[in-house]
């Protein structure tokens, strides 16, 4: 299982690293931390990561990875919930 994570310390590193890793994994999906707990899965190309603000990319946990399967493996792993994204993922359980 390969993943990578982005989350807080560096903000603005953080967003750099996280959009650098968007641009090079255009068939990559990830999952996003919304605050009622779960984990949003989209593409990583999703329009819902363009222009937000340096906090809003640094404290949201994203977890990254170019298999769906790794993201969903270590989802069960830490034992939170996957919701797919309405616009990139419409109709993905």
């Amino acid at each position: 299982m390969h993943v990578e994570i982005f989350q807080n310390s560096r903000a603005r590193e953080i967003e750099e690293e996280f959009m650098a890793w968007r641009r090079r994994h255009p068939g990559g999906k990830l999952l996003n931390f919304r605050p009622a707990g779960t984990f949003m899965i989209h593409r990583s190309t999703c329009g819902h990561f363009e222009g937000g603000t340096t906090e809003k990319f640094a404290n949201e946990r994203k977890v990254c990875s170019e298999s769906e399967a790794d993201l969903r493996a270590w989802a069960d792993l830490e034992g939170v919930e996957i919701v797919p994204c309405g616009s990139c993922m419409p109709g993905s359980d």
